[in-house]
């Protein structure tokens, strides 16, 4: 049948090729069909095979091997049948926040976007191009709605800055903003802390999840992306080329994440991940998160688990993501992985706070303005 498809594909003009294909589906079973319709989509991208891991399996301390060799062969899985997880709701209350007059999303914007605001980092963000049309909406929130530290309990002003409180809009008619995102955090953060002990242990390495005890910057954001002109998607925030050699516009450049990353992308396509030596679209799973691990993750354990290279193309309409960053605590020595050998990191910082304000200050322009997590 694979032979018979092939062949009719290359030598059929367009106008009969209903009438073929109509035919060929009448008398060929369903299921054979299937099957060749699901080899010739696994030979052409391999994402497809990257592993499905059951939420109570990682809970439940059954699906390590599993976790690992897919971080080692993909640094990408995904993550399914998670209790609690309702991504439609998601989806709807952020798009509902996005809809927002301007004047309404200022009211929760960070000190950047509105200077009344005393918010650094927490809150509402955007990019725009060089016309003033928005790029990117962004909103962000951490782990607590109080400051839980004093300026004297911590090390230095850029700790005290990472353990910031949430700002929340008012509540609206019919949209529990804060409940749902709140939730989604929550659900978040819990899998992320059962993922990074799955690592320890596949690693032997009990002092891995030590690193994330605190974890005061492990953020949620909340993602709009804007059809971009390609006259104005020449360069992003930090002068990435946003056109690939192939003429595909992007929405995000190609790039890699920090350590451990979750993200929901609700069947919104776009993003694609490098996996030897080419690009493929990271098909989409509604009821799923996927798992991500970024480079900083891949010093630390010596490359056991790998750093995955990805971007997201420009669907040329609206997309909306939520990804979730779980991040070490600010004062955890990322100078030495767990073997005890230097990372390339640690050359220049010891630990991962003032290492991650950096980051920051490249990677959130929306945000933040020069010098705010300083």
């Amino acid at each position: 049948m694979k032979d018979i498809i092939t062949s009719i594909f290359s030598i059929s003009p367009p106008t009969i090729m209903k009438d073929i294909i109509t035919s060929i589906f009448s008398i060929s079973p369903p299921t054979i069909m299937k099957d060749i319709i699901t080899s010739e989509i696994n030979q052409k991208n391999p994402l497809v095979n990257v592993p499905k891991i059951q939420f109570k399996d990682i809970i439940n301390g059954t699906a390590t091997d599993q976790i690992m060799y897919a971080m080692s062969e993909y640094a990408l899985l995904y993550i399914i049948d998670i209790p609690g997880y309702n991504p439609l709701e998601e989806f709807k209350t952020m798009k509902k926040f996005f809809e927002k007059t301007p004047e309404e999303k200022r009211t929760v914007a960070t000190a950047k976007n509105n200077p009344h605001n005393k918010n650094i980092y927490r809150g509402y963000g955007y990019v725009t191009d060089k016309d003033g049309n928005n790029l990117e909406e962004t909103f962000n929130i951490g782990k607590f709605n109080e400051r839980q530290v004093t300026r004297n309990e911590v090390s230095c002003d850029s700790e005290y800055k990472a353990n910031e409180a949430n700002v929340w809009p008012p509540p609206a008619p019919n949209c529990n903003f804060a409940e749902v995102i709140q939730n989604a955090f929550k659900i978040r953060l819990a899998l992320a802390e059962a993922i990074v002990q799955e690592f320890g242990k596949g690693l032997n390495a009990p002092e891995l999840p030590e690193m994330f005890t605190k974890a005061e910057f492990s953020t949620l954001v909340i993602k709009k992306y804007h059809p971009r002109l390609g006259s104005n998607n020449k360069v992003y925030h930090h002068k990435c080329e946003m056109i690939t050699e192939e003429g595909i516009d992007l929405a995000v450049p190609d790039h890699q994440d920090t350590t451990v990353t979750l993200l929901s992308t609700y069947c919104n396509s776009g993003l694609q991940a490098y996996y030897r030596g080419r690009w493929y679209d990271v098909p989409t799973r509604m009821d799923s998160m996927l798992l991500m691990t970024g480079s900083l993750l891949g010093e630390i354990t010596d490359f056991k688990i790998g750093s995955l290279r990805h971007r997201v193309k420009d669907i040329k309409t609206e997309r909306h993501s939520m990804p979730f960053f779980f991040n070490p605590s600010f004062n955890a020595n990322i100078s030495r992985s767990i073997s005890g050998a230097a990372t390339a990191t640690g050359h220049e910082f010891d630990r991962f706070g003032p290492w991650q304000v950096v980051q920051l200050h490249r990677e959130e322009p929306g945000l933040l303005a020069p010098g705010d997590l300083f």
